[in-house]
């Protein structure tokens, strides 16, 4: 009965062994004056001396003054140490100062202004700057690089329409009697030529052996000046034609020699 007692609020007054109720569980006397008096007399001092004393001696780390404290692990004698505590080295001028943040980089304004070093655009001096973006030293440079930068755009597209206009005529057709005449095959290039060297390559392409879509392929180029006669002129089927005009070598002799594999098998 005594333990259910203890747990629903009743207890024994450590001074007159009188059995009291309490909701506070941290209460060890039943209240009454000469109870509470001779309590804090016996017991609170005990704790006190217990909890309070100053037992353990460390140095600051930041001052390097020796502290008495109670607690174990207490590592700075005042606010104004602890907001010293971290030491670290400025990047612009190279000077250990103490600061409360531990990833601060700079040692005052003067230096945080001049953090970045970067080389101008225009002038290419070097310069020193708190602007990740900046690439300029002054509004000068800017503004000359700025024009710079303007006019060689104009000048690309303006190189870019010659070429446009280069690449059309290449596609323009001659009109006579109000029908396009095709100067490809007005040149000599014609379906009796490649006939031609259709039977002389057995119908079939050179390099895989096919004998369906069958093209006739120029082996230098008529854009390089290759002339339409038969030594330049050979079959090829449109995939090995396709892979052989891509530009890139490795592909070509890759895919050519796997189709020619696939035919013969």
């Amino acid at each position: 009965m005594r333990q259910r007692r203890i747990y629903l609020g009743f207890k024994i007054c450590k001074i007159c062994n009188e059995e009291y109720f309490t909701l506070n569980n941290k209460r060890d006397h039943c209240g009454k004056r000469n109870c509470e008096n001779e309590y804090k007399i016996k017991y609170k001092k005990i704790n006190n001396d217990i909890h309070y004393n100053n037992n353990y001696i460390n140095n600051c780390l930041v001052c390097g003054k020796t502290i008495k404290t109670h607690i174990k692990n207490k590592h700075y004698c005042s606010d104004e140490c602890y907001n010293l505590r971290y030491e670290n080295k400025c990047i612009i001028c190279g000077k250990l100062f103490r600061t409360n943040i531990k990833q601060k980089l700079c040692c005052s304004d003067n230096c945080y202004n001049f953090k970045y070093e970067k080389i101008c655009l225009f002038c290419n001096k070097k310069f020193n700057t708190n602007s990740h973006n900046k690439q300029c030293c002054s509004e000068e440079c800017r503004n000359n690089y700025n024009k710079l930068k303007y006019e060689n755009k104009k000048l690309q597209k303006n190189s870019q329409t010659e070429i446009d206009i280069s690449e059309k005529l290449e596609d323009i057709r001659l009109i006579f009697n109000n029908r396009p005449i095709n100067t490809w095959f007005t040149s000599g290039f014609n379906k009796s030529l490649k006939q031609k060297i259709l039977n002389r390559d057995d119908n079939k392409c050179y390099i895989c052996g096919k004998e369906t879509n069958l093209h006739v392929h120029h082996i230098i180029p008529r854009v390089h000046g290759g002339p339409h006669i038969p030594e330049n002129l050979i079959t090829l089927c449109s995939g090995c034609h396709r892979s052989v005009e891509s530009g890139n070598i490795e592909l070509a002799v890759k895919n050519c020699v796997k189709r020619a594999l696939n035919n013969y098998n």
